[in-house]
């Protein structure tokens, strides 16, 4: 498409988006970030939450114990501004973690510059097959999720079935499936905070046995059945 359909093409999509949202007599969500952000402009509109499911029999942990030294982050989905990637690199370099790093694994839109000149630590994977991400994360120690926008981030479930604690922004379903025996919560641009939390995992290595078990626990809460119930119960109101 010509760069100069693009700003046509946007607009077009955003006045489908809201003609679906006025007409819908009930809007399905996947969590509470989504539900607040749709309040904002549906003051009056009935919303009901109906949260993604994993399947944790595919997304199960490594069957053997891990035996890398190195502490293992990882990220996953678009590397792009909106996901919070551009600021985890600049994490990553301010963190200064010794015997640790950092995958990244998705389509790359950032600038090219950017990719040219990696941190050291960092290393960038194109998308790949379920299978393929399952054994990254097996091999992975944390997930980080910086996201400044997300509707839900899937990842995490997946992730966290894996075995892995995560570190999420409030823009996402963190807050709703992270506790703190799993895990940590950040506001969305918060490169100290990040910082912080990257050298707590790196001060804290001895805990992340306890942690991947508690992760894993919290990841078989979140099933397909119960959001097929939640589907079921919002449409049984219209009826």
């Amino acid at each position: 498409m010509p760069s100069n359909c693009l700003p046509a093409a946007h607009d077009e999509r955003l006045e489908q988006k809201r003609k679906e949202m006025e007409l819908a007599d009930v809007i399905l969500v996947a969590g509470r970030y989504v539900e607040a952000t749709v309040r904002e402009f549906y003051l009056h509109k009935a919303i009901a939450r109906a949260p993604y499911g994993v399947d944790v029999g595919f997304w199960t942990p490594m069957p053997t114990e891990k035996q890398s030294e190195s502490l293992r982050f990882i990220y996953a989905g678009t590397i792009s501004v909106r996901k919070g990637v551009a600021l985890l690199i600049d994490v990553w370099s301010k963190a200064g973690l010794r015997d640790a790093d950092l995958t990244v694994v998705g389509s790359w839109e950032l600038a090219e510059g950017k990719l040219r000149s990696l941190p050291v630590g960092i290393r960038w994977l194109p998308p790949c097959s379920s299978q393929a991400l399952r054994d990254q994360y097996r091999e992975s120690h944390v997930l980080v999720f910086p996201s400044y926008f997300d509707g839900f981030g899937l990842v995490l479930l997946e992730a966290m079935a894996c075995g892995l604690p995560a570190i999420a922004s409030e823009a996402s379903i963190g807050p709703e499936i992270i506790t703190s025996g799993c895990g940590f919560i950040t506001s969305t641009g918060d490169l100290d905070r990040l910082v912080e939390l990257l050298r707590w995992f790196d001060c804290h290595r001895d805990e992340l046995p306890v942690m991947s078990r508690q992760a894993r626990a919290q990841a078989k809460r979140c099933t397909w059945s119960n959001y097929r119930s939640s589907v079921l119960r919002a449409l049984s109101k219209l009826v």
